[in-house]
Protein backbone atom coordinates (compact mmCIF):
# COMPACT_ATOMS: atom_id res chain seq x y z
CA UNK A 1 0.00 0.00 0.00
CA UNK A 2 1.39 3.50 -1.08
CA UNK A 3 0.87 6.02 1.42
CA UNK A 4 -0.94 8.77 0.55
CA UNK A 5 1.93 11.81 0.28
CA UNK A 6 -0.84 14.56 0.78
CA UNK A 7 -2.07 13.19 4.01
CA UNK A 8 2.11 13.21 5.08
CA UNK A 9 2.66 16.50 4.67
CA UNK A 10 0.09 17.26 7.58
CA UNK A 11 1.32 15.17 9.80
CA UNK A 12 3.95 16.80 12.10
CA UNK A 13 7.31 15.71 11.40
CA UNK A 14 7.90 14.32 14.63
CA UNK A 15 4.53 12.14 14.35
CA UNK A 16 5.92 10.79 11.24
CA UNK A 17 9.13 9.91 12.87
CA UNK A 18 7.46 8.11 15.55
CA UNK A 19 4.98 6.24 13.48
CA UNK A 20 8.05 5.23 10.83
CA UNK A 21 9.85 3.69 13.75
CA UNK A 22 7.02 2.33 15.19
CA UNK A 23 6.41 0.24 12.56
CA UNK A 24 10.52 -0.96 11.93
CA UNK A 25 10.39 -1.58 15.85
CA UNK A 26 7.22 -3.83 15.73
CA UNK A 27 9.63 -5.83 12.46
CA UNK A 28 12.72 -5.66 14.12
CA UNK A 29 11.44 -7.00 17.23
CA UNK A 30 13.67 -5.04 18.88
CA UNK A 31 13.62 -5.16 23.29
CA UNK A 32 12.86 -2.36 25.32
CA UNK A 33 15.72 -2.61 27.08
CA UNK A 34 17.81 -1.36 24.13
CA UNK A 35 15.82 2.00 24.38
CA UNK A 36 18.42 2.16 27.55
CA UNK A 37 21.55 2.13 25.28
CA UNK A 38 20.88 4.00 22.34
CA UNK A 39 18.37 6.50 21.13
CA UNK A 40 15.33 5.28 19.38
CA UNK A 41 15.81 6.09 15.89
CA UNK A 42 18.23 3.83 16.12
CA UNK A 43 16.54 1.14 17.05
CA UNK A 44 16.16 -0.29 13.47
CA UNK A 45 19.53 0.34 12.83
CA UNK A 46 21.07 -1.43 15.48
CA UNK A 47 18.58 -4.57 14.74
CA UNK A 48 19.86 -4.30 11.24
CA UNK A 49 23.21 -4.17 12.98
CA UNK A 50 23.04 -7.47 14.91
CA UNK A 51 20.79 -9.03 11.80
CA UNK A 52 23.94 -8.73 9.44
CA UNK A 53 26.27 -9.82 11.90
CA UNK A 54 24.79 -13.05 12.32
CA UNK A 55 24.32 -13.47 8.81
CA UNK A 56 28.29 -13.13 8.35
CA UNK A 57 27.31 -9.19 6.47
CA UNK A 58 29.30 -6.48 6.94
CA UNK A 59 27.25 -4.08 8.80
CA UNK A 60 26.18 -0.46 6.49
CA UNK A 61 27.76 2.36 7.91
CA UNK A 62 24.69 3.72 9.60
CA UNK A 63 23.55 0.87 11.32
CA UNK A 64 27.01 0.02 12.70
CA UNK A 65 27.18 4.14 13.77
CA UNK A 66 23.77 3.60 15.54
CA UNK A 67 25.57 0.63 17.76
CA UNK A 68 28.38 2.41 18.66
CA UNK A 69 26.92 3.26 22.34
CA UNK A 70 26.91 0.00 23.18
CA UNK A 71 30.79 -1.01 21.71
CA UNK A 72 31.32 2.06 23.68
CA UNK A 73 29.90 0.97 26.64
CA UNK A 74 31.37 -2.55 26.56
CA UNK A 75 34.94 -1.08 25.91
CA UNK A 76 34.71 0.86 28.93
CA UNK A 77 33.55 -2.00 30.98
CA UNK A 78 36.65 -4.03 29.59
CA UNK A 79 39.08 -1.24 30.44
CA UNK A 80 37.80 -1.43 34.09
CA UNK A 81 39.26 -4.98 34.43
CA UNK A 82 38.57 -8.67 34.74
CA UNK A 83 36.12 -8.45 37.70
CA UNK A 84 33.55 -5.60 35.72
CA UNK A 85 33.93 -8.08 32.48
CA UNK A 86 32.88 -11.06 34.89
CA UNK A 87 29.65 -8.78 36.25
CA UNK A 88 29.09 -8.13 32.89
CA UNK A 89 28.89 -11.68 31.87
CA UNK A 90 27.47 -12.58 34.82
CA UNK A 91 24.58 -10.41 33.95
CA UNK A 92 24.52 -11.19 30.33
CA UNK A 93 23.87 -14.37 30.79
CA UNK A 94 21.87 -15.20 33.78
CA UNK A 95 20.48 -18.27 34.06
CA UNK A 96 20.49 -18.90 29.88
CA UNK A 97 23.58 -20.31 29.41
CA UNK A 98 26.14 -22.93 30.79
CA UNK A 99 29.05 -21.35 32.18
CA UNK A 100 30.96 -19.04 29.62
Amino acid sequence: MTPNISLIKMIPEDKQISEAYATALTKYDISDNYKLLVPIQDLPKVRLFMNQLKRGIIPQKDNLTAYMPIIELVDRVIENGPDAVEQLKTLAFRGDHTKV
